[in-house]
């Protein structure tokens, strides 16, 4: 892992406020505020595993509010997955909380106001760890309105999919740097995958629930799709017979999630081949050729769907990504 932010670097009597301004003007920008004023030794390391993030991070006692208001001014629109593994963590937010320690998982919400302690086991001296994986929303086959339920509730973590994840958390924070470029991305594919089979297991632990059932239902059509994006034949027939259901019923479903299974598809496809283009290691690959593999085999097709959702033609969004004007680059309009 890359060292990315460590307060030992300043004066012990400088260590908390600097902590405290880095936080908030971080892109998740919280209000964080040490629990002691003397040094504060805070260590942060992080690992790129393509669009997924993971960060192990060290720190004394402290709190952390993320507000409305901060989530105004900046959204990254991210899951945070975070694995305890030293000390205690008191975590609250969409009207749950929780009280985690070493080896308990837990899911929050970048877009959801958030107050959080973290602590030593003990009441005096020691550190709290973790390590963090920051998920894009997009990517992750789970629509929100059920991932509301599993925000700040303990994930089971001591057996199954949940072990597994652990282990992976574990073995990336600890010998991750050394992997290739095209290995850390595929890494990120089996992170986001085992995180989606994590949180459908934790739903179906209640299986007397008709809501339950159907909260499962959605996640597997979600990453059946995703996983699928790429089938220019993909259609509502194929994804209802893969889950053994009628297109009535699928319809309905993703019907109560405000959108249809046309529009998820296309809006998935469109938001694969914008990522694609704004990457500069395929900055040689057609912009036409780049659509068909997203599901868009004819140019004409992908270049009038892109720049209805974005608003520009494909090859000028990758133009801009390309000459650094970030800040340019529009967004799809939902």
């Amino acid at each position: 892992m890359d060292l990315v932010y460590d307060s030992c670097l300043l004066p012990a009597r400088e260590q908390g406020t600097w902590w405290s301004d880095v936080a908030l003007a971080s892109l998740l920008s919280t209000h964080v505020r040490p629990e002691q004023s003397t040094a504060f030794p805070v260590r942060v390391t992080a690992l790129s595993l393509g669009e997924v993030l993971v960060n192990a991070v060290s720190r004394p006692p402290e709190t952390a509010v993320r507000t409305a208001a901060l989530i105004n001014r900046s959204d990254p629109e991210t899951y945070q997955l975070e694995l305890i593994t030293s000390g205690r963590k008191l975590l609250a937010q969409a009207q749950q909380s929780c009280e985690l320690e070493p080896g308990h998982l837990v899911l929050y919400s970048s877009s959801h106001p958030l107050q959080s302690r973290s602590g030593p086991a003990q009441s005096s001296g020691g550190h709290a760890t973790s390590i963090i994986a920051h998920v894009p929303r997009h990517m992750l086959p789970l629509p929100s309105r059920h991932a509301t339920d599993l925000l700040a509730t303990p994930l089971q973590s001591a057996r199954g999919p949940g072990l597994l994840l652990a282990q992976m958390l574990r073995g990336l924070a600890q010998g991750g740097g050394a992997t290739t470029t095209p290995d850390r991305a595929r890494l990120g594919g089996v992170l986001i995958d085992l995180v989606g089979v994590v949180l459908a297991h934790q739903l179906d632990q209640d299986t007397s629930q008709a809501a339950s059932q159907e909260q499962i239902l959605s996640l597997r059509v979600h990453t059946y799709i995703r996983r699928n994006l790429s089938r220019p034949d993909l259609t509502p027939t194929d994804i209802a017979a893969a889950h053994q259901i009628s297109v009535r019923s699928l319809q309905r479903l993703l019907r109560a999630e405000g959108t249809t299974v046309t529009r998820l598809i296309r809006g998935q496809r469109l938001e694969r081949a914008a990522q694609a283009l704004a990457d500069p290691r395929l900055a040689r690959i057609p912009v036409h050729a780049v659509g068909a593999r997203w599901g868009f085999p004819r140019a004409a097709d992908f270049s009038r769907a892109f720049r209805c959702a974005y608003g520009v033609p494909p090859g000028e969004y990758r133009l801009r990504a390309r000459t650094g004007a970030d800040s340019q680059l529009p967004g799809a309009d939902g």
